[in-house]
């Protein structure tokens, strides 16, 4: 008997150790939450070198050439190819997740984590990061609207970034922090 109960007691246990915590999907204001995080480590990182993520991309640039916008999706699954890409007749430089904590962790440190977007990227824009050479912009699709977010495609965008634009529904990073 009381084996089985110790027996028991264990499956219990390793139940609840395996299951998966993303199995519940993010409300939209958790959501909120996180681009307003992630707008934070961008800060941090500004705060630490006194540029944002990828300014030396606007540096010493060739004569005739100019430097490009960079965007980053933020979802560790599998994109599709339209995100891996620039959209046809744009330029630019599309960075994975992967690549954009490593590039945040050679300043931030090794224990950085980013919030990432835990939907299907075929069927939701992911968490984005895009970077013109003076501002910064992270942004999630929402599932319903808020006086915060701009219709787009069918979702409702939420952005944040170094700038604001009450026109464009883009709240500046100063005004929402902690």
């Amino acid at each position: 008997m009381r084996f089985s109960l110790l027996c028991l007691a264990v499956a219990i246990l390793l139940l609840c150790a395996c299951r998966d915590e993303k199995s519940v999907p993010k409300t939209d204001a958790q959501r909120m939450e996180d681009v307003r995080r992630i707008a934070g480590v961008i800060e941090q990182y500004r705060e630490k070198t006194g540029h944002y993520p990828y300014a030396e991309n606007w540096e010493n640039v060739e004569p005739n050439m100019v430097a490009i916008p960079i965007g980053v999706f933020l979802s560790s699954k599998q994109l599709p190819a339209e995100y891996r890409y620039p959209p046809g007749g744009r330029t630019g430089a599309i960075f994975t997740y992967k690549e954009f904590l490593e590039y945040l962790r050679k300043v931030l440190g090794r224990a950085l984590t980013l919030p990432e977007d835990d939907r299907d990227p075929r069927e939701w824009v992911p968490y984005q990061f895009a970077f013109d050479g003076r501002n910064y912009f992270v942004s999630a699709h929402l599932t319903q609207p808020n006086e915060f977010t701009r219709p787009v495609g069918g979702a409702h965008k939420y952005q944040v970034g170094s700038i604001g634009s009450a026109k464009a529904k883009v709240r500046a990073y100063s005004e929402i922090k902690p």
